[in-house]
């Protein structure tokens, strides 16, 4: 006959609380790393893309982890693109936060302050075939940016608003509809920050991302 099983008093507990893989946090000081577009300030004024480091700082949240002013906005707007397509050049009508919450959008800015190159948007809206390899004639001239779920640049500022610029190129090459938010900022109010670098972030500026 088997021995009698130890009282459940008598079981000798874990010394220490077994720790989750994600429990590593980040400080409250860590800044938030987001994409915007902007114009560059003399002709032709040409959008441009940049990486910036919001002043706001993070406050632990009630519950768990922590959370950041974005600043004052107004109404947000659900937004549906079709698959496989393209907006051509365009701008943004204000100030907004641009939110990617599902499919694939790509973002095309000038990568210089000179005239614009031209674009073959019936070739380019069909995906991001020419955007694979080596860099060509064509990928030298743009700044791209591909934003998806879970990206560096899922969270993006549109403020490329100057008039006397025909803004950006932005297509949706996926199979799927991609679904978005655009957010305007109360009364066009850049949000405080500083200029990390030029260019998307790319989401190792620091333990912050976007």
């Amino acid at each position: 006959m088997p021995p009698p099983c130890a009282p459940l008093s008598t079981v000798t507990p874990l010394s220490e609380p077994v720790q989750p893989s994600f429990s590593r946090t980040y400080s409250n000081a860590t800044p938030l790393y987001i994409t915007a577009l902007t114009n560059h300030p003399s002709p032709p004024y040409n959008a441009r893309l940049e990486c910036w480091s919001l002043a706001n700082t993070f406050t632990t949240y009630p519950t768990v982890g922590r959370a950041l002013s974005l600043g004052n906005v107004d109404n947000a707007t659900y937004v549906v693109l079709p698959p496989r397509s393209a907006e051509g050049w365009h701008r943004p009508p204000h100030l907004m936060f641009f939110v990617l919450l599902s499919g694939l959008a790509q973002v095309f800015a000038p990568r210089t302050n000179r005239p614009m190159p031209s674009v073959d948007m019936q070739f380019h809206a069909q995906g991001p075939a020419p955007m694979v390899g080596a860099p060509t004639t064509y990928e030298r001239q743009w700044d791209v940016i591909t934003i998806a779920p879970g990206s560096p640049q899922q969270v993006l500022i549109a403020g490329d608003t100057d008039m006397r610029s025909p803004g950006h190129l932005t297509y949706y090459p996926g199979d799927g509809e991609t679904v978005a938010l655009q957010i305007p900022i109360s009364g066009g109010v850049v949000p405080e920050h500083t200029v990390v670098h030029e260019g998307g972030c790319t989401g190792d500026e620091g333990e912050g991302r976007v």
